[in-house]
């Protein structure tokens, strides 16, 4: 895998931290030692979270 990592404007700098986080939320969900469906609704409750905010 491969990550391109941006350091020319601002934006690109919280584009790349945004894409960092969202990486590192999906890996510990999918290390999670739960059922398939239990993964999907916390995925789910973390979205509805982050557009609230």
């Amino acid at each position: 895998m491969e990550i391109e990592i941006k350091n020319r404007k601002e934006e690109d700098v919280m584009q790349n931290i945004a894409f960092i986080k969202a990486f590192l939320i999906k890996k510990t969900i999918d290390n999670l030692e739960v059922s398939y469906p239990e993964k999907e609704e916390i995925k789910q409750k973390i979205i509805k979270y982050l557009e609230t905010k």
